[in-house]
């Protein structure tokens, strides 16, 4: 059974949502971003001293789980003009690289329940 919650957009919100729409019929890049984790490393590798160890692709993945938890509306899913669809679980798509007969290839690997 799949959980979700429903958020209803106000009228005046469908004017935004029509220019959206328009939007995605053209070439666009989703999502690019760049983020110093500098920082994060070493409290990490400290982390790994310290108590346990923990891959950096683990902690990413427990950041970005996180933090949609914390903004969960930003991972809606559009329902028409007015509704937004919130699912409670979440899932965290990610590629991995793997070796597959010498060669390394990306494996897309989806992180259900994150």
């Amino acid at each position: 059974m799949v959980d979700y919650k429903t958020y209803e957009f106000p009228k005046t919100r469908t004017a935004t949502i029509d220019i959206c729409a328009i939007g995605r019929r053209k070439h666009h890049v989703t999502a690019i971003i760049e983020v110093d984790v500098t920082e994060s490393r070493v409290k990490l590798k400290q982390y790994k001293r310290d108590i346990s160890k923990i891959s950096f692709t683990a902690w990413l993945v427990n950041v970005i789980s996180r933090t949609i938890k914390d903004y969960d509306y930003m991972a809606a899913y559009l329902k028409g003009k007015r509704k937004a669809i919130i699912f409670n679980d979440i899932s965290v798509s990610i590629i991995v690289e793997k070796t597959i007969d010498g060669i390394k290839v990306p494996i897309p690997l989806l992180i259900e329940k994150a």
